[in-house]
């Protein structure tokens, strides 16, 4: 029996073509909640931009930031700051005109400086914008960055850190955190917290920040919208986000 599912938001819960949460989406969600199973976002996102959610649909808890930053209703149970040092390091680099980047604490994001690269996330998450880093930011503070480096650039990052591990959903950029972190430990602390077994799990993602997720959980669900190399990870393919994939998958599994 499923108990808890945990649901990523852009390109799983969140259309990257419109920005909405499909209405079938919306009414499995009111039908799992009626069940009594418990709801989850895990996204790499961090909180201050996952808050949105909360006017469309309340969840149960958050992990957030890749696993680094997680709750269960307000409850804070896992908080991981990235290395002062690799933080240090990032920030440098960027000033130096490697690399913009995004800087994550638990309650705010700065900017290294905007470009192009920067104005596309805005544009993805649905964001107006971002303030930029104040002379006295604190990198000990920091929980995750975004960084705006390819796949074939991103040594230039990884050559740099030496407590930290990458974790890609777009081309454009990849997401940093400290070593030991990822979706799937998210999941642990909030499972622990509430007495739950992974084997009463689900968990549904499109990106490659969700693989170890999909393995994770007892029942894996990728997107249609996925990459070949995610949807390997997963134990189900549904459709994509555009085509009504959430609801399609949980009446599969005889959820809805």
């Amino acid at each position: 029996m499923t108990k808890a599912i945990f649901f990523d938001i852009d390109g799983t819960l969140r259309s990257f073509r419109d920005g909405k949460i499909a209405d079938s989406t919306l009414r499995a969600l009111h039908i799992l909640r009626e069940k009594g199973i418990k709801l989850f976002i895990a996204s790499g996102r961090g909180m201050p931009q996952i808050h949105f959610m909360d006017d469309i649909f309340r969840f149960d808890g958050y992990v957030a930031q890749n696993g680094q930053y997680c709750l269960v209703g307000d409850e804070v149970v896992r908080c991981v700051p990235m290395d002062t040092q690799d933080v240090e390091a990032i920030i440098r680099a960027s000033q130096n005109g490697a690399f913009s980047c995004f800087l994550e604490t638990a309650d705010d994001m700065v900017l290294t400086y905007e470009d192009s690269n920067a104005r596309e996330i805005f544009r993805l998450l649905g964001l107006p914008g971002a303030k930029l880093m104040p002379p006295d930011f604190d990198p000990a503070a920091v929980i995750k960055g975004i960084v705006f480096v390819d796949k074939a650039h991103e040594p230039a990052l990884t050559s740099i850190v030496h407590n930290s591990m990458t974790f890609r959903w777009h081309p454009l950029f990849c997401d940093i955190g400290r070593i030991g972190g990822g979706k799937d430990v998210g999941m642990d602390a909030v499972l622990s917290r509430l007495g739950i077994p992974l084997e009463q799990t689900m968990a549904f993602g499109d990106g490659e920040n969700d693989l170890e997720m999909l393995r994770h959980a007892a029942i894996g669900v990728a997107m249609g919208n996925s990459s070949q190399t995610v949807k390997n990870a997963a134990d189900y393919v549904t459709d994509s986000v555009d085509e009504d994939g959430i609801a399609n998958a949980l009446a599969h599994f005889g959820l809805i």
